[in-house]
């Protein structure tokens, strides 16, 4: 980025309900004031080491000015966006987040850097180009522009979130699906894959309408089906060896299941087609 100037930026509410001031700095300049506020520092480049841990490019971290007064060291190339924050709406937008402030300071990943160089370099072109701004300038953006510019970059994180969320429902779905296909023959239930899930019936239910379409009992039996007509049609086993192949113990009773699922017995399946 071709300019680092530190801007310090002071923007409030008339009732003090979210004050925010927007940070840019490459140096130390980033370290807070000595009123306790939530501190979003995004690094852009570089690393920065606050509290023992060293944190880099594409991370988001949350701390104090307390806390950032105490051990904090950027890289030669460190390079943050951020903003400082705190007011009376502050601790409800970090619930909303679902972030916490701790010590030591807390990281998430970041959704969209180049968004946040836009922010940076939208904001910057609003101010005097010059080494260093340490006492507010005049008043340039108005209390709506602020707060757009702030919930974009909140929105980084936001979406973190939901790609997070988006990323584990995957993942157990995926789980569910290959335990069912490993273990369809074993008279496997829906039960069975919910706890192995470690989740409940209900949102194995969810999980698979949002993302399949289907219910998790015909995914099942869509495996189940799938397997049968494989054995009916590329082997010359017969109806009571396919239906032990599937787990079955009675040969009728997988008839009955596969003529419900296809509307044909295994036996006419097997002559029609």
């Amino acid at each position: 980025m071709s300019k680092k100037e530190f801007y310090y930026v002071s923007l409030s509410d008339g009732d003090a309900s979210l004050r925010v001031r927007f940070l840019f700095a490459n140096t130390s300049n980033f370290i807070g004031s000595d009123t306790p506020c939530y501190i979003l520092q995004f690094i852009i480049s570089g690393s920065l080491r606050i509290c023992g841990k060293t944190y880099f490019k594409g991370q988001c971290v949350l701390s104090s000015s307390s806390t950032n007064n105490h051990d904090y060291a950027p890289s030669a190339d460190c390079f943050c966006i951020g903003a400082a924050f705190d007011g009376m709406h502050s601790d409800k937008l970090m619930e909303d987040l679902k972030l916490k402030q701790s010590n030591p300071p807390v990281s998430v990943s970041v959704y969209d850097i180049e968004e946040l160089e836009k922010i940076y370099i939208e904001l910057s072109d609003l101010y005097p180009d010059v080494e260093s701004v340490l006492t507010d300038p005049p008043q340039i953006l108005s209390q709506i522009t602020a707060k757009s510019y702030f919930y974009r970059m909140l929105h980084s994180l936001e979406n973190q979130k939901e790609m997070q969320i988006e990323t584990k429902t995957r993942k157990l779905l995926v789980a569910a699906e290959e335990y069912m296909r490993n273990n369809f023959n074993k008279s496997v239930t829906i039960d069975d894959t919910a706890k192995f899930l470690s989740i409940d019936r209900r949102s194995l239910y969810n999980l698979f309408i949002k993302h399949s379409g289907i219910s998790p009992k015909q995914y099942l039996n869509n495996i189940k089906i799938s397997r049968a007509s494989d054995l009916l049609l590329n082997t010359d086993k017969n109806i009571s060896e396919i239906a032990e192949i599937m787990g079955y113990k009675d040969p009728f009773q997988f008839s009955s299941f596969f003529k419900k699922q296809t509307g044909l017995s295994p036996k006419k399946f097997r002559s029609t087609l």
